[in-house]
This record gives C-alpha cells, structure tokens and sequence, in this order.
C-alpha cells in the first residue's frame, strides 16, 4: 500500500510539473505573441500621420556667408575694400504641424555677424608716412554686430519613410537691430615728424534707425529620424533683404591728396547653412501607447 502509495505521488507529481511547465510555456508564447503584435503596431503607427505631434520643438545652428558690402563712392581717388563676411545665428523654434507633410514654423534667434573693410595705400602716395611694402593695410577696421530674429516659415515635407524626409522652406523673418550703439570711427598714422595724421574717419549706424526690418527665406533640408524618433536636418538655404541696415559715412583723408568719401552699405543677401535638432516627443507617446 505504501509503494503504490509512492508511485501514485509520483505520477501526480508529474502531471502536475507538466501542467505547470505546459501552462508557463503557453504563456510565454502568449507574451511573446503580444509583444510581437505591439511592436508591429509601434512600427505601423510610426508611419501614421498620428506619430507627428501637433506641435515640435526644436534648437539650430547656422553659418551664414554674406558677400562683401556696398561701396558707393562719392568723390576722390580711394574708395574702401569690404571682404566677405560671415554671419553665425542659434536659437529655438516652435513648429506646429497641420498634416504629416505641412507644419508653419515661429521662434526666436540670435546672429553675431561680422563686418570689415580695409584699404591699403600705395607709399609713393604717402611719402610722409613711412611704411614697408610688406606692411598691413593702412587702413583696416572689423568688428561684430548683434540682432533679433522672428521667423514665420511654411515647411512641406517631401519623401517621407520611416527613416528621414527631405522638406521645402519658404517664409520670412523680422529682424531688429537696436541694440548696437552707432559708431564714430577715426584711424591715424605717424609721419615722419612723429606727428599723428588723421587719414579716415567714418560715422557707422548699426540699428536701421531702431525699425525692424524684413527679409525672405528659401532652404532645402534632409532629415534624418533617429532611433528615439527625434529628427536631425541638415539644410541649405538663402536670405534676401534689405541693402543698408548697417550703414556707415566715411572720409580718407591721404595728406596732399583730395579727400575720398563714400557710403558704406552691408549687402541684404547670404546663403548658409543649418544643423536642426527637432525634439518630436513621438517616441515617448508610442511607448506609453503600446507598451505599457
């Protein structure tokens, strides 16, 4: 009685491991199965319009290349050479998406840009003030200038997978410049007496008379969604605008020679380009959806 006792233990023992064993393994082909299903529908949905929020954030960095300022001679035998000049601009913007491909952009941006000019004097022209030939310009200036952007951008997404799109831009910013203080600028040189010579003298206004002004926008981007579903565009675009919002009045004054003025005017038009980080938020809302 007691071995058949044992023996009945036993096999009741093994059935019960086996409906065990049958039971976990049934659920974990069932957990498996559903992880499957979420991860198909995480993939379906990415490529749904309802994966774009309605409403992106995003940061930017831009190198913008501006094509030498306008010279407008007056009068007199010298006129100054303004060299390329370079323009960096940061900021944040807000983008809000209509559909999957249409969204209108707004934000706020900062741009440093530099100016420069010079003009190198023949010395058969200034024999008073001696220099070598090798020496730098006789006059030289260059400094930096600081305005405010607010962009209004329409932005059409072409191509889109999974993986990136490219998007069309096209809008405008209103710019303003007021916080530069206008600019009195005077250079001389030592003749051969040991006296100071004034030779330049310039009067430079930064703040486009502290009215804002507007220029247009045109660029082509191609954007890459990364793994945690946020976007990093690269883009090429151009800006076009006013001519003179940094404007400035100049005299040369070479001894024994008649004076030389002019008006200084920086160019409207740049081309540059842009690297964007978009924070979509999608990642986060298709994990909250899915799978928790």
């Amino acid at each position: 009685m007691r071995i058949l006792s044992s023996e009945n233990q036993f096999r009741k023992g093994l059935q019960s491991l086996s409906i065990i064993l049958i039971v976990s393994a049934n659920h974990c082909l069932a957990q498996t199965s559903v992880t499957k299903e979420r991860n198909n529908k995480v993939e379906i949905h990415a490529n749904d319009p309802n994966w774009y929020n309605r409403k992106f954030w995003s940061v930017f960095a831009r190198v913008s290349f501006l094509p030498p300022a306008k010279i407008i001679v007056l009068e007199g035998p010298y006129n100054l050479e303004p060299k390329p000049n370079i323009a960096i601009t940061g900021g944040f913007n807000y983008v809000h998406n209509y559909r999957l491909d249409l969204s209108v952009l707004t934000g706020l941006q900062a741009k440093v840009s530099k100016i420069n000019f010079y003009k190198k004097i023949p010395q058969s022209d200034i024999p008073s003030i001696p220099r070598d030939n090798d020496s730098p310009p006789i006059i030289y200036y260059k400094t930096a200038y600081f305005h405010l952007t607010i962009p209004f951008y329409v932005i059409k997404r072409i191509n889109i997978s999974e993986s990136n799109f490219w998007a069309i831009r096209a809008g405008s910013n209103i710019n303003f410049n007021g916080f530069n203080p206008d600019t009195k600028i005077k250079m001389s040189a030592e003749d051969v007496n040991g006296q100071q010579i004034e030779i330049f003298s310039g009067d430079f206004k930064y703040t486009n008379d502290y009215k804002p002004w507007v220029t247009f926008i045109a660029g082509v981007s191609k954007n890459l969604v990364l793994s945690n579903k946020n976007i990093l565009g690269i883009e090429v675009g151009i800006e076009a605008g006013k001519n003179g919002y940094v404007k400035g009045d100049y005299v040369i004054t070479i001894p024994n020679k008649p004076n030389s003025s002019g008006i200084y005017k920086i160019n409207g038009f740049s081309a540059g380009l842009t690297v964007s980080y978009t924070f979509t938020g999608a990642n986060k809302r298709l994990v909250k959806k899915y799978l928790n």
